[in-house]
C-alpha cells in the first residue's frame, strides 16, 4: 500500500494542510481547524474527498465548494475505489500535506469518523491531524503547545516537534508528562519502579527536556501524579491549562492499531480541547520498554 509522509523543506512544520471528508457533517469538523492552522503557518489549505460513484461526486461538490469559498481553501472531489493512492499523488515541490482528520468522541476505540480516514491513517507514516468533537468552534482558548512525554527515549522527538510548531505559530510550549506515585527504589537510589511515567525524578526528568529547548521557544515544564489514570490526568491538565495545540508519540505499529487498541494518544484525541498531532515513531520496543503511549 502507497503511504503518506507530510515533510517540509521550508522550515515550516508542515507546508499545507489537506482535509479529507467524506460528504458527513462530522467529517467537516476538522475545516475550520485546519483552516485557522493555515492561517498561521501561511501555508494554503486543500479540501478533498474520494467519492465511489460520479453521482455520490456530484453531490459533494456544490457543499466542498462552499466551504472553500469560506474558508479560502482549493478543493478537490475525485472518483475512485482507491482514495489513498489518489491522495499519495498530492504532492508538490515541499512535500505532500499534513492531513487532517476529525474523530469520533464515543471512546477510545471509535478512532475515526469514516473508513477514507482510516484508509489513509492506516497509509500514514508521518503526522497526522486529529480534531475531536470537544474542539470549539471558536478555536482553542490556549497559547501554548502541550507535549506530552513519558520518559522514553523517543520523548525528545517529541519535544522538537512541538518546538517547531510552537516556533511557526508563536506560541510557548508546555512539557507535561504523567508519573505513578511511588516511593523511591531502596536498592537502586534515584529509580522510581513506576508502571507509567520516567523511572527517575520526573519533575527533574521535565525541567531537563524543557531546559534543551529554552532559547528556540519558551518551555516550562510540568509532572502530573496519578497512580493509574494516564489519559484522564493529561485531560484534566488541559482542562486547567488549555492548549492550542496538543502533540504526542505512538510506537503503536504502522496503521490504524496506533490509534486504536486502548491507545492513550487515542483517548486523548478524542477528549482534548484542542487538535492532536500523533506523531508515529515506529522503532521497535526493547523489552521492558513501555513505549510511547501504546
Amino acid at each position: 500500500m502507497s503511504r503518506i509522509r507530510s515533510e517540509s523543506r521550508t522550515g515550516l512544520p508542515a507546508t499545507s494542510l489537506l482535509v479529507a471528508l467524506d460528504g458527513s457533517g462530522f467529517a467537516e469538523r476538522a475545516v475550520v481547524p485546519a483552516g485557522r492552522l493555515a492561517v498561521e503557518l501561511g501555508v494554503p489549505l486543500h479540501l478533498w474527498s474520494a467519492a465511489p460513484t460520479l453521482a455520490d461526486a456530484e453531490d459533494r461538490q456544490a457543499r466542498m465548494r462552499c466551504m472553500a469559498d469560506a474558508g479560502g481553501a482549493s478543493w478537490e472531489v475525485v472518483v475512485t475505489d482507491r482514495p489513498v493512492e489518489a491522495m499519495t499523488a498530492k504532492e508538490d515541490a515541499a512535500g505532500r500535506p499534513l492531513v487532517c482528520l476529525a474523530t469520533h468522541g464515543r471512546d477510545r476505540t471509535a478512532a475515526l469518523a469514516h473508513s477514507v480516514s482510516a484508509a489513509v491513517v492506516a497509509a500514514a507514516d508521518g503526522p497526522v491531524l486529529l480534531v475531536g468533537p470537544e474542539v470549539p468552534a471558536k478555536g482553542p482558548a490556549g497559547r501554548h503547545v502541550a507535549a506530552c512525554v513519558d520518559g522514553s527515549p523517543d520523548s525528545k522527538l517529541i519535544v522538537a516537534a512541538a518546538a517547531a510548531w510552537a516556533a511557526a505559530l508563536g506560541l510557548d510550549v508546555t512539557v507535561v508528562t504523567v508519573a505513578e506515585p511511588v516511593p523511591e527504589s531502596v536498592r537502586r537510589p534515584g529509580h522510581y519502579p513506576r508502571l507509567h511515567g520516567p523511572d527517575g525524578d520526573a519533575d527533574a526528568y521535565i525541567e531537563e527536556l524543557a531546559a534543551a529547548w529554552r532559547g528556540d521557544v519558551a518551555v516550562t515544564g510540568r509532572a502530573v501524579y496519578d497512580p493509574v489514570d494516564v489519559d484522564g490526568a493529561l485531560l484534566d491538565a488541559f482542562a486547567a491549562d488549555p492548549p492550542y495545540l496538543v502533540v504526542m508519540g505512538t510506537r503503536a505499529p504502522h496503521g490504524l492499531r496506533r490509534l486504536i487498541l486502548g491507545s492513550i494518544a487515542a483517548a486523548v484525541a478524542h477528549a482534548a480541547p484542542a487538535p492532536v498531532l500523533v506523531v508515529p515513531f515506529e522503532v521497535p520496543a526493547v523489552p521492558g520498554d513501555r513505549g510511547l503511549w501504546r
